[in-house]
């Protein structure tokens, strides 16, 4: 059995102390962190889930519309609420800048981006970004990301400003306030374009939804803003499936994440 010696503080005598400790040691006590990290973790979630049930209030589609419409936006798609709507919602939004991406693709790219970098542009853990210890490791996070439904957060849309060399405005359904524009980090290039997504928060699901600026039509009879009425619904575009938009323009994004011209 291999021993190591090793120098400590004494928690009892407060004098640094010097020992061999046995490898086997060693590990039960690195065994037993991982063990409370992870028993920690599954606690978190259990104490999210019983919030959700006791204070959840449902909002209705009439409720989300003035969320959006009323800080200068309009809704062009309305993805399914499977899970995957942050990354459909980038897939359609991306489109028009010639980059052809399905929601899958998006999102095997972010979650490959994100296995490669770990850390922020500071030298920061992208992990100590996520509350509550939700995960007990970096990969327990991209694991949960890479599967189809695992919802989208703050670091994907991160992962996604620097990927893809964009500026991702979240436009909140809590007003002005709520709302942030995820950038590319300082050693890209400086972004030139804007996407536009919106975030239910009420409802906590999670759900983003393609957004629009809204130009106001001052020609108009009556020389007020035309506004047309909100269908949520009806707004549900297509954009490509798994099968599509992955051959061309797969050269957009060079291998440091930035948008080739």
């Amino acid at each position: 059995m291999h021993t190591y010696k090793v120098a400590y503080t004494s928690p009892l005598t407060g004098k640094k102390e010097r020992k061999w400790v046995p490898e086997d040691d060693i590990a039960s006590l690195t065994l037993q962190r991982e063990k409370q990290k992870q028993k920690a973790a599954k606690s978190s979630k259990r104490k999210k889930a019983q919030y959700h049930k006791r204070y959840h209030i449902v909002m209705g589609k009439e409720d989300y519309c003035p969320s959006y419409e009323d800080q200068g936006f309009e809704l062009v798609y309305n993805p399914p609420g499977n899970g995957n709507c942050q990354f459909a919602a980038l897939s359609h939004q991306v489109r028009k800048l010639g980059i052809l991406r399905s929601p899958e693709t998006i999102r095997k790219e972010i979650v490959a981006y994100l296995e490669s970098k770990p850390y922020d542009s500071t030298g920061f853990p992208l992990l100590e970004h996520l509350a509550d210890n939700e995960f007990a490791s970096w990969n327990d996070s991209i694991n949960h990301m890479a599967r189809d439904g695992s919802y989208g957060d703050q670091l994907t849309l991160y992962a996604a400003a620097n990927l893809y060399n964009i500026d991702i405005q979240i436009v909140s359904s809590l007003g002005a306030g709520g709302q942030h524009v995820f950038s590319p980090s300082a050693s890209n290039s400086t972004a030139t374009v804007h996407v536009y997504l919106v975030h239910f928060a009420e409802n906590q699901e999670e759900h983003y939804v393609s957004l629009e600026q809204v130009v106001a039509d001052h020609d108009n009879d009556n020389g007020e803003e035309a506004i047309e009425e909100c269908h949520l619904d009806d707004v549900t575009g297509d954009y490509p499936t798994k099968n599509e938009g992955n051959t061309e323009n797969e050269d957009d994004v060079g291998d440091s994440g930035d948008m080739v011209a």
